[in-house]
């Protein structure tokens, strides 16, 4: 059996939690939390969490799950775990935890060297409780298999451990909780954290929390029997024990008051099976009378469903002929009504007619007489109406000609007058230059250095150039027909230093205004560019 020296390591700022599935590695993490430690954020680029990275390289190199060993990985996928490192840069402390790292545990090594290891491991008691509470209907076969598996996974987390013990620290998930001040002292010790924020009052709240998880005595103590057929799970657990830098020190002392505790939760366990079944005799009678009260009431309820239908079928004779009267009744009123209605409509509509044909008359008396002097008056309109047809026609062709030359010649002097450039208008202003001035000198620590004088031969070279254009009247800026990018160029970062720069100039304290304004150009542009 190997032993494992310890020594003050480095100080690690990134922290893998690596154990079994059913190793509780969140009572671990919760821990960490406490002390300091944050959760590690997704991915920026692909936006994936840190657990899916394991995920993602066991479907190329273990797509069946069930190796052990360190797999070799290629450079390709570096970029995950880069990306991963460059999401969680701000933070101080970060990890993660991540039952499928075991066969990836020297690639991540050689990613960062300041990621330090805790590797976690339960006793096989509280494995055995895990898996039946997961399982309720596992089977022996099933349950053997279960333990192999356990056995294979924490033999691999002891190799890397024995090659890796500098940056790495092993754990017993049970003691953690008993003593979470001490595990973590071990953190700051090994992994070389030392940490003055911890919450002490959160630590108190877990382990109380982890102190009432109270197992059944009975239970446990099978669970312990059960375990002696198992004996390479129990020299795997000896060997994790001998190493840890946390073992689990009250397993004796549980394991000497166990057998009393079964005893007394089997003696509590026949006492309420007694209490039970004298529950359910007295349940039983209270049925039985019950019972008796449902049948004499269902009687009556025959009887009454009996007369009940007798009733119905009587009301149903007596409402038919009532509704055969009231159809008849109805198509005599209806029939009386509709006739009444014909009558009036008839005498409405003959006294209608009459005053029509009266207006009717009237009125063609008045067209005869108006027919007659057109008649007179058509003659004579007619032959002057001609010529004045011909010569309207004659105009309007002469208009239309004129009409379309005008617009033909519009159009020219429109595309005459229309000009271009007006995104190299607004880069020749002063503020777009002085911006691209600073984004130029600010990517050396020379050029920052050397700004105030570049900015002042960007503004007399910007005074020359107006010299040299004085008198020359240029179109508004509107008027081009590429006027259209001018908000876009205004929405450069270039142009936007500028103008900071210009309106903090403007005032007498405007050099002590310069950087903050230069610095809210820059976040609102960053914002923007985000939002997009």
């Amino acid at each position: 059996m190997k032993t494992v020296e310890y020594t003050h390591k480095q100080n690690y700022n990134k922290t893998l939690v690596v154990g079994h599935t059913l190793s509780d590695q969140k009572a671990v993490m919760k821990l960490l939390n406490v002390g300091g430690m944050s959760i590690a954020k997704s991915l920026q680029q692909q936006s994936i969490e840190a657990t899916e990275i394991s995920k993602i390289l066991s479907q190329t190199y273990n797509p069946s799950g069930v190796c052990r060993e360190q797999l070799s990985v290629d450079k390709v996928w570096d970029g995950l775990a880069l990306d991963l490192l460059m999401s969680n840069r701000d933070k101080k402390w970060w990890g993660w935890s991540d039952s499928e790292a075991l066969p990836y545990l020297d690639y991540w090594k050689s990613i960062d060297s300041k990621l330090g290891f805790i590797f976690v491991y339960d006793t096989p008691e509280s494995f055995l409780k895990q898996l039946l509470s997961k399982d309720e209907s596992a089977t022996p076969q099933e349950i053997t298999k279960a333990v192999d598996e356990w056995c294979e996974y924490n033999e691999a987390l002891l190799k890397f451990y024995y090659r890796n013990n500098e940056c790495s620290l092993l754990v017993n998930t049970q003691q953690v909780k008993l003593g979470s001040t001490e595990y973590l002292q071990q953190v700051s010790k090994q992994i070389g954290l030392n940490r003055e924020d911890i919450d002490n009052n959160a630590i108190v709240t877990l382990q109380e929390r982890f102190q009432d998880e109270k197992d059944n005595p009975l239970f446990s103590y099978l669970v312990g029997d059960v375990l002696k057929d198992y004996p390479k799970m129990i020299a795997t657990f000896e060997e994790l024990q001998s190493v840890a830098n946390l073992p689990f020190t009250s397993l004796y002392e549980t394991q000497k008051q166990n057998a009393l505790e079964a005893l007394l939760t089997l003696q509590n366990t026949q006492n309420s099976y007694d209490d039970l079944q004298k529950k359910i005799l007295l349940t039983k009678e209270e049925n039985a009378t019950f019972q008796s009260t449902i049948n004499s009431l269902e009687s009556k309820q025959q009887e009454l469903a009996e007369l009940e239908k007798y009733k119905t079928t009587e009301n149903e004779l007596l409402l038919t002929q009532l509704m055969s009267v009231q159809e008849e009744f109805e198509k005599h009123y209806l029939a009386n009504q509709k006739s009444l209605k014909e009558l009036e409509n008839i005498e409405k509509k003959i006294q209608e007619k009459v005053k029509e044909n009266k207006q009717l008359k009237t009125k063609l008396d008045d067209f005869q007489a108006k027919q007659k002097e057109l008649a007179k008056q058509e003659t004579s309109k007619t032959t002057e109406n001609e010529l004045l047809l011909t010569q309207l026609m004659t105009v309007q062709e002469e208009l239309e000609k004129y009409y379309l030359e005008n617009q033909r010649l519009k159009e020219k002097k429109k595309e005459k007058k229309r000009h271009y450039g007006a995104a190299d208008r607004v880069k020749q202003q002063l503020s777009y230059r002085l911006g691209a001035k600073m984004i130029e000198n600010s990517k050396s620590f020379g050029g920052i250095l050397s700004m105030p004088f570049a900015l002042k031969a960007v503004y007399k070279e910007y005074k020359k150039d107006m010299k040299a254009r004085a008198g020359k009247k240029l179109p508004p800026i509107d008027s081009y027909a590429d006027a259209y990018e001018v908000p876009r160029i205004k929405k450069h970062l270039s142009y936007r230093l500028g103008e900071a720069a210009i309106k903090s100039m403007k005032s007498p304290f405007g050099v002590f205004k310069l950087p903050f304004a230069i610095k809210k150009a820059r976040t609102e542009f960053k914002e923007e560019r985000a939002n997009v």
